[in-house]
């Protein structure tokens, strides 16, 4: 009884979802991008997220809540005396009267603007961009003038300080600097010049200004720079405490008690490394806070002694996704981007961080950029930093692969795409193609080396045929190569550039693309036809269906890549709906993104009915397998008013059709599975009333 209820649950959700037709979000996997923090006052804290607005917290950073701004990348703030600014990736800034509880445009006169920095100086507030240059409000943001002079448009501003009366702006690689606040520029081509300014510090005459793990400093406004002091340690961003300035960092806390001719170093072993960006660094009260990529916001009551993780339950589901989903009975696993493995087995509604309790470890700081399920239990997840985890627990424990598989460079091993061919797993890597023989143990090279490649990425196989995109090594050829020997040796198929992504559809064909074009082939990739779609971060595809994720969303076809319609009704809107993973399980089509988590939609929506998503009632099926389970023979049974009009078709766990069984006179059917693999199957016939079904299970050993 409790399976029947489980089921109904499941058909009356997707009854429903079909009614509304729209995607909607799961409720995993956790994560979200802080980019940047502001003390309003007191104990009030604001911080900016990755197109995911603005939070507040009332107590220094230990809870958060939403406050506004939803859909909208906030980058930094600054405020004056009558507001609290916000600068805007892609949307300009915007205003608060009220300490950041509500928010609205500041002005229409650059609503698209990528604003990177602001600044409050000398009655103005200023306004660095990337391409659109630097804008001056006087009137608190009512109106803005543009004082690039046609210096400082098309460049990338990332921070800019005053001190004196001195305006200091980083313009790409070079500080420019105003005396009459932006009506005039010139720039310093002192020792700063060719470093990039990532954060700058003023007190007084003094101004600090880092990149990366090098500190430059000034005791005269800027006029004269030191020479590049280079620590051990990259610099996040500059907070004080009376006279001691304290600098974040990836590794610890700095700390300078004359202003920077000196530091000392606390390191810290409970920070969370990997590949992801630390964007910012504030002290509030007694906390030590950092802003992080992807695992949000780090604390530290003892001036950086230790750290602690902010929950991410303060936060919306924002994680990043990967072309790293997969679905494999009754599971989809996804990698995400440096927090690990996570899994669902209730379609989305809960998921589990999976053998990696410990958030220090290299696995759960990964970047994962794909995985596979192989066999029983066998799951390989392929990172771009550390290479290759494999787990033969379906998840639970996990071991760190390195026969045979050389790093690109040092320990840096990213392993862009793995495989099923046959009897192999292939792995594309940055540096060529690799397969195994042993379930991913163990690795071989193929004919694509390190030599003659510079990246490979996506797989499209069937049978003894596999694809792979290729960007070779000068004067070796660039494009889709193809091997009829299980991935072995391989040859070019079509010279078409830069494919990062593959798909198998049926009747023969296969999809690829790349940041900008995507392909179709009809002939198991020997030939390849441009489908006018754009880029192709992931692929989807099975039977006469496709889905293509990219920067515009969900594209799906019906007919083999012959015709295209968007399909992005319920998900969010730009710049939350680029879709970079995709897979499926017998009920849902799912779609992992960039900084907004995993979505899902019925397949039900697309005109896809599998033997697993028929419309019916199990319970109320005048349908019967004997025994269940089974170890390879089973007899169905239907019930006398039953009018069968077609084949009973048998279904595995993922809705692939793996048997048909003939229409006969009777209404009894023996069946010998034995040749099929282990696991749960369904049971599906036609009749004169419409499908019923039937699920069962085969346990041979």
């Amino acid at each position: 009884m409790k399976s029947t209820t489980t089921l109904l649950t499941v058909l009356l959700v997707t009854a429903y979802s079909t009614v509304t037709a729209q995607w909607t979000k799961t409720n995993g996997p956790e994560g979200i991008y802080v980019t940047s923090f502001l003390t309003v006052n007191d104990s009030t804290l604001l911080c900016g997220t990755m197109a995911q607005g603005i939070y507040r917290s009332n107590d220094h950073g230990n809870i958060w809540t939403y406050t506004a701004l939803d859909n909208i990348w906030v980058d930094c703030f600054v405020q004056d005396s009558q507001y609290v600014y916000a600068g805007c990736f892609g949307a300009g800034v915007y205003r608060s009267a009220d300490k950041g509880l509500t928010w609205s445009p500041s002005s229409n006169i650059f609503p698209t603007a990528a604003v990177t920095c602001m600044l409050n100086a000398g009655g103005y507030i200023f306004a660095g961009s990337i391409n659109d240059g630097m804008f001056r409000s006087a009137d608190h943001g009512n109106t803005w003038v543009d004082v690039s002079q046609g210096l400082l448009t098309l460049s990338y501003i990332p921070a800019m300080t005053y001190s004196g009366n001195r305006l200091m702006v980083e313009v790409d690689n070079y500080i420019f600097y105003s005396l009459d606040f932006g009506n005039s520029w010139n720039v310093d081509q002192g020792t700063t010049a060719f470093y990039t300014i990532d954060n700058f510090f003023q007190h007084g005459d003094t101004v600090l200004a880092s990149v990366g793990d090098i500190i430059f400093r000034t005791t005269d406004h800027g006029v004269i720079w030191s020479n590049p002091n280079i620590q051990s340690h990259n610099f996040i961003g500059f907070d004080h405490i009376g006279d001691t300035v304290y600098a974040g960092s990836t590794d610890g806390i700095y700390m300078t008690t004359d202003y920077g001719l000196t530091w000392n170093f606390t390191p810290s072993a409970d920070l969370r490394h990997g590949a992801r960006y630390h964007d910012d660094f504030i002290i509030t009260g007694n906390n030590f806070l950092y802003a992080y990529q992807e695992i949000g916001v780090y604390k530290s009551q003892n001036k950086g002694g230790s750290w602690q993780q902010v929950p991410l339950s303060n936060f919306a589901v924002a994680s990043t996704i990967d072309d790293a989903m997969i679905f494999d009975n009754g599971t989809v696993y996804t990698g995400t981007h440096t927090n690990g493995v996570y899994k669902t087995n209730d379609q989305g509604n809960t998921w589990t961080k999976i053998g990696t309790p410990n958030n220090l470890d290299t696995l759960s700081n990964e970047v994962i950029f794909d995985m596979l399920h192989w066999g029983q239990n066998i799951i390989l997840a392929g990172g771009c930093g550390n290479g290759l985890f494999r787990s033969d627990n379906n998840g639970a424990t996990w071991t760190h692969i390195t026969n045979g598989l050389p790093p690109d460079n040092g320990t840096f091993t990213c392993i862009k795409t793995l495989e099923k061919c046959g009897p192999n797993i292939l792995c594309a890597m940055v540096n060529g193609v690799f397969y195994s023989v042993d379930s991913g143990i163990t690795w071989l090279p193929t004919n694509l080396t390190p030599n003659d490649v510079l990246q490979c990425g996506g797989f499209a196989t069937r049978g003894n045929i596999a694809c792979v995109g290729v960007i070779g090594n000068p004067p070796f050829p660039t494009g889709v190569y193809r091997s009829t020997n299980y991935g072995v040796t391989w040859t070019l198929a079509d010279p078409i550039l830069d494919i990062e992504t593959m798909a198998t559809g049926g009747n023969h064909t296969m999809y690829c693309g790349e940041l900008f074009t995507s392909y179709v082939s009809y002939d198991d990739g020997q030939t390849w036809n441009g489908l006018g779609l754009g880029a192709a971060f992931s692929i989807l595809a099975f039977d006469n269906y496709a889905f293509i994720g990219n920067n515009d969303g969900i594209f799906f076809s019906s007919n083999y890549g012959g015709s295209w319609t968007m399909m992005n009704q319920g998900m969010d809107p730009y710049p939350n709906n680029a879709v970079q993973g995709l897979t499926r399980d017998s009920f849902y089509v799912y779609a992992g993104t960039y900084r907004d988590g995993v979505w899902r939609r019925p397949l039900s929506d697309f005109g896809i009915v599998t033997g697993l998503n028929a419309q019916a009632n199990e319970a109320e099926n005048p349908i019967s397998i004997y025994p269940n389970p089974s170890s390879g023979n089973i007899i169905i049974s239907f019930g006398s008013e039953v009018k069968r009009t077609d084949a009973l078709r048998i279904y595995n766990s993922i809705g692939e059709q793996v048997m048909s069984l003939p229409l006969s006179q009777y209404n009894i059917i023996r069946a010998d599975i034995s040749a099929l693999a282990d696991g749960i199957y369904t049971a599906i016939q036609q009749t004169a009333e419409g499908s019923i079904y039937k699920k069962f299970m085969l346990m041979s050993k």
